[in-house]
């Protein structure tokens, strides 16, 4: 591509970028003013001449047969349940204590038996409450909050006998989004009582879970300004996509990876590997990969070596759903793939939380590992995450 044709292309989508809320758009594009003419995209000490030209398609990549019966199934949950509500003070909107209020006469009025506890001090008060709830005797515990509450009180569920119950918010609620759970506080308390118990895919990192994706590079450093435009503004939609237009308009630094995945080596140079587990994200920014999750395994996403400029564009081409996946980056069906850094330590996101693990990473699925109380229908849908419905 020649400097002319990227320059016009850089203009179309930062016009299109203006389109986005003022805030974000202002500071992305004085930081783009600034780093112009910082492009970056060679490889260094011949690195080019090591890694794989030929771009994967997840078409091409045979998975496998899953088996994740439909069968007809019907809520087991008791007449009169025992719920133990974990409610995370730090996400979402402020008024928890008006929430709890709602929550327990909406329970009240069902006939179950709940317990309310207000975790105060982030995702460790959290996981504490979580664990003191699955200590005691009870039927579900639900987590009330956005992804990252969720996350938290489904990894200590994992593979126990309780199932996780979801009342969204939070931020975005991409995971009650993938399963269909209402994002009304009353429709999803319902859900909790009538829904269907199933059992869905969890992700696995150097033995810590996540529900929605984890990632490397760019991602793990927006979500740094993230916390900090929040802890100045609030938590919002605006400041999320405020913090992550400041965070792409910076210079990229680059990650060099070694992958293995099924008995195959591939070196990369990236600003960014994104580990997706759920397919309502890929739904919603039209990205490929769909297939490989309802065959039970990852979407791994790889963005080729870009400068500023050109991640500003894939960033404004995500936004808006027309991401080229041949041309931008490439993706990678696998259950399970082992991932090195040159660095011993690297920042790790999880459902939106930031975490520091120690490479290699190593990512696999765990199939069937949470049970979860959804709606009746689903993951029957066309592009839902495969779930299993646990039979009477």
């Amino acid at each position: 591509m020649v400097a002319g044709d990227d320059d016009q292309r850089a203009r179309e989508s930062l016009e299109e970028l203006a389109r986005l809320p003022k805030l974000a758009a202002a500071g992305a594009l004085r930081q783009v003013a600034r780093n112009r003419n910082d492009v970056g995209t060679d490889l260094p000490g011949g690195l080019e001449k090591r890694i794989e030209s030929r771009r994967i398609d997840p078409a091409e990549v045979q998975i496998g047969e899953m088996e994740y019966p439909f069968q007809k199934a019907q809520s087991l949950m008791p007449e009169r349940p025992t719920l133990h509500v974990i409610l995370n003070e730090e996400s979402g909107a402020a008024g928890k204590e008006a929430d709890s209020k709602r929550l327990a006469e909406i329970f009240a009025r069902s006939g179950a038996n709940v317990r309310i506890l207000r975790a105060v001090g982030g995702g460790d008060a959290v996981a504490r409450l979580t664990r003191q709830a699955l200590a005691e005797s009870g039927d579900t515990i639900v987590a009330g909050g956005g992804d990252g509450t969720v996350r938290t009180v489904a990894s200590v569920l994992v593979d126990s006998h309780r199932s996780l119950g979801v009342l969204p918010m939070g931020t975005f609620n991409y995971f009650a989004r993938s399963l269909g759970i209402p994002l009304d506080l009353e429709a999803a308390a319902r859900t909790v009582l009538e829904g269907n118990v199933v059992r869905i895919n969890v992700g696995e990192v150097n033995g810590r879970f996540f529900l929605n994706n984890s990632s490397l590079g760019l991602y793990p450093d927006i979500l740094k300004d993230r916390e900090q435009v929040y802890a100045r503004f609030g938590r919002s939609r605006l400041a999320a996509y405020a913090s992550a237009a400041f965070a792409i308009s910076r210079p990229s630094r680059f990650l060099t990876l070694r992958l293995v995945a099924d008995g195959r080596e591939i070196l990369r140079r990236t600003p960014l590997l994104f580990v997706a587990n759920n397919a309502y994200q890929i739904e919603a920014f039209r990205l490929r990969g769909a297939p490989c999750l309802e065959n039970g395994a990852f979407a791994l996403y790889i963005t080729h070596p870009l400068g500023p400029r050109r991640m500003l564009l894939l960033a404004v081409r995500t936004l808006l759903g027309r991401l080229r996946t041949t041309e931008d980056l490439d993706v990678l069906c696998t259950r399970e793939v082992s991932i090195e850094t040159r660095r011993r330590r690297v920042r790790v996101a999880m459902d939106g939380e930031l975490t520091v693990m120690e490479s290699p990473l190593h990512y696999r699925v765990r199939s069937g590992a949470l049970a979860i109380i959804a709606p009746a229908k689903a993951g029957i849908e066309k592009g839902r995450a495969p779930i299993r419905q646990v039979a009477p």
